[in-house]
């Protein structure tokens, strides 16, 4: 057994913090600074145990989000403290997938985490938990100790050639880069795990992890989840039991994780349980003595690099809307800011951790960048009455509002971009068009253009597609028709194209209707919104760039919608739209991510430098 050499725990004090209690901070691990969250045990009854949650990667980190917050937070308020943060090189953490040693420096991350914790909260034991490949390095990282007191685990890959594997397959499903385009800084070895790249140095060090092959008990006692009846956690089983390790084994499914995953919900049940365990392993062991922590944990809420500095903010409404600022250099700041909002139902981090990375690509140019979490979503609570992941609200608009008067009045920057991917894109756009003090909108695969109808008990009716269609004319779809331009993507779309036809000759029918019905002829303003409001925005100036991948089932009636204004709107410098083949809706490819980026930043110098 390998032991690990603690390092020397640095402290520094909390200042800004969630309504929760739990504090955001960078983390110092060796020189990389690594975004942590602190939940400290909340309520009057303090346990002696904390928790360290080791997050999984890829996807399956950016889906099961939520459900780590929450667990961190139901621990907390049962009295145990905890932490959760990013590996260096993903989330909000500094560093990149390509930095050499990466995984050890991901091992490295859950032992400084172990002792920030046990050292702040003066708790005597600590124990790790994880999903997945979380689980995976929590119960190998305890194998490299001899101090952790529990793991907590669900669903671990038993190997890192297991979860390989599953990379594997997965991505052998997935057909949006049809012409296998790589990036310029491609090297041999390389591969995709559905957006996040794997070198081959760090798919070759996660090769040798196998849980199989521990030799020594791990820690003293042991919560194991199976995903489910199929999946090999037996065996991980049998080994700590042969170890030892005092176990106990769920080996139904307590929780559909495929559909925790998919629908990123909380997994109730398993925190439960989680709680209930450790309640009552803690009355059977040996009370340990409390120890008193150092001194109160100076935590650096912001840090600086050559080329950006960034820190975390609160902003007042309703709840506490958390947000990350990334600084330019001083002496290269100009007098742009950027705000990135939520694209989907993801937090700050932006699908595929893109957001973080412009972020901090465009601070480097001299942007100042928020990448913000509107309520619900990421670590902003919804605000009361409202379920989580709810996208398409009104009540977006004001907490959009919010970090740009942040970013104009307390920043004094002057010009004021909004972007966003899908939902992101939908609140750009409406933002713009309810508010005069923004400069410019980059819209990135938007999938809905108007507000969501709704029914009388709150329901939405209608989907994007149905209702872009049901508000474009008849006299669009001719247009668009005649357009011998569009001749060549009308045989590529097949069944689309008779839709498309379809849909028009519906339309034909409808418009007769309302005419031959006076009290309905001022319903027909509704045709053409969503080109109608676009040329109202070109028209106040703003700057509208949509950037959209050509498989998006939405586009050709997008340019249908526009067919009647795109000879207006095609006229004006304000306008510009593009597209990207060999790509999907969340630019899972990576060459994508980095085409986007070079796209994107195009349109931000046009509105850095255009004159007022």
């Amino acid at each position: 057994m390998t032991e690990y050499a603690k390092p020397k725990v640095q402290t520094i004090p909390a200042i800004a913090h969630a309504d929760d209690g739990a504090i955001p901070f960078w983390m110092d691990v060796e020189g990389t600074k690594v975004f942590t969250w602190y939940h400290p045990a909340q309520g009057q009854e303090k346990q002696n145990q904390a928790i360290v949650l080791c997050n999984t990667f890829g996807s399956e980190a950016m889906l099961l989000h939520p459900a780590y917050r929450q667990l961190a937070i139901d621990l907390a308020a049962q009295g145990y403290p905890c932490l959760r943060f990013d590996y260096p090189g993903t989330g909000d953490s500094q560093g990149s997938p390509r930095a050499p040693e990466l995984l050890a420096s991901w091992l490295r991350s859950i032992h400084h985490a172990v002792d920030f914790l046990r050292n702040e909260s003066g708790v005597a034991r600590v124990s790790l938990f994880g999903i997945l490949l979380g689980a995976t390095l929590a119960a190998h990282a305890a194998s490299q100790r001899k101090d952790i007191h529990a793991l907590l685990l669900w669903a671990p890959y038993i190997s890192g050639k297991n979860f390989l594997r599953a990379v594997k397959l997965q991505s052998s499903v997935i057909t949006a880069n049809t012409d296998n385009i790589r990036p310029a800084d491609w090297c041999d070895g390389d591969s995709e795990a559905f957006g996040f790249l794997l070198t081959k140095e760090f798919s070759q060090a996660l090769s040798t992890i196998n849980l199989n092959k521990i030799s020594e008990a791990p820690c003293k006692q042991a919560y194991l989840f199976a995903r489910d009846t199929s999946s090999n956690e037996a065996k991980l089983a049998k080994v700590l039991s042969e170890l030892n390790t005092e176990l106990t084994f769920e080996d139904t499914a307590v929780e559909d994780l495929s559909a925790i995953t998919a629908e990123m919900q909380i997994p109730t049940a398993i925190n439960q349980k989680i709680i209930s365990w450790l309640q009552d392993k803690e009355k059977q062991s040996s009370t340990d003595a409390i120890q008193s922590s150092s001194d109160p944990m100076p935590l650096e809420q912001q840090y600086a690099t050559d080329s950006f500095s960034e820190e975390v903010v609160f902003l007042d409404h309703h709840e506490k809307l958390f947000s990350i600022i990334t600084h330019p250099p001083i002496e290269i700041g100009n007098n742009t800011g950027i705000l990135l909002v939520n694209g989907g139902s993801n937090h700050r981090v932006g699908i595929n951790r893109n957001y973080t990375e412009w972020a901090r690509a465009w601070a480097a140019q001299g942007y100042t960048v928020t990448r913000m979490d509107i309520c619900g979503l990421g670590d902003t609570p919804p605000q009361k009455g409202q379920a989580r992941n709810t996208l398409y609200l009104d009540s977006t608009l004001e907490e959009v509002r919010v970090n740009i008067e942040h970013l104009r009045n307390t920043l004094g920057l002057q010009k004021i971009v909004v972007a966003g991917l899908c939902g992101g894109a939908y609140q750009s756009l409406r933002f713009a068009l309810t508010s005069q003090k923004i400069d410019g909108i980059l819209l990135i695969n938007p999938l809905r253009f108007q507000k969501p109808l709704k029914l009388e008990d709150g329901r939405n009716t209608h989907n994007s597609v149905q209702q872009l269609i049901a508000t474009t004319s008849f006299l669009a779809f001719v247009l668009f028709f005649i357009n011998y331009k569009n001749w060549s993507t009308l045989k590529r779309w097949g069944r689309t194209s008779l839709s498309l036809v379809k849909h028009a000759c519906l339309q034909l029918l409808q418009q007769l209707k309302d005419l031959a019905q006076p009290k309905k002829w001022g319903t027909l303003s509704r045709y053409n919104l969503a080109a109608k409001e676009l040329v109202t925005l070109t028209k106040r100036e703003i700057h509208v760039y949509i950037l959209c991948s050509n498989t998006e089932v939405i586009l050709p009636f997008f340019k249908a919608a526009l067919a009647r204004y795109r000879r207006k709107l095609n006229k004006t410098p304000y306008f510009i739209m593009e597209e990207l083949s060999s790509t999907n809706h969340i630019l899972s490819p990576i060459w994508s991510q980095k085409k986007a980026y070079e796209q994107l930043s195009k349109q931000l110098k046009i509105v850095t430098e255009r004159k007022d």
